[in-house]
């Protein structure tokens, strides 16, 4: 096993973790982020589980305010970001780099699990956009 390549993998994630519960002012009960990567073209969004209700970042609260556009920008910004730097690490390491990552964070138990995808997952009639609704809708139905 690689630790320096896990140890640096982990901080990236971890960070990203940190950039989204700043974003939320850790008023979440869970945090979810979604990366896809494929054909050169990077899709990043993150959505939270506050008080048994799924948020898009866009609207995290019951206030139906939309949150401050550049507030937003800069918070994907970050998540893009981080997300290159998984892939430049994953490319230093000799290692395949994932289409698609799925982050859970747990904020009331600190629990972390990661998710990776190698396959191809988009298609003309299946973009990311699609994807990543499909996965809201899904986190959407669980109670």
């Amino acid at each position: 096993m690689d630790t320096a390549f896990e140890t640096s993998l982990n901080k990236i994630q971890l960070d990203m973790v940190s950039t989204c519960m700043d974003y939320c002012q850790q008023q979440c009960d869970h945090l979810y982020v979604h990366i896809i990567y494929e054909k050169n073209i990077l899709f990043a969004d993150f959505y939270f589980r506050i008080n048994g209700q799924m948020c898009k970042k866009s609207r995290i609260d019951s206030s139906g305010k939309t949150v401050d556009p550049k507030k937003q920008k800069k918070a994907l910004s970050d998540i893009i970001a981080y997300a290159r730097e998984i892939f430049k690490l994953c490319e230093a390491h000799n290692r395949p780099v994932p289409t698609e990552l799925r982050l859970f964070f747990d904020n009331h138990t600190n629990n972390f699990r990661a998710k990776y995808c190698y396959d191809e997952i988009t298609n003309e009639a299946r973009t990311d956009r699609t994807v990543s609704n499909e996965w809201f809708s899904q986190l959407s139905e669980v109670h």
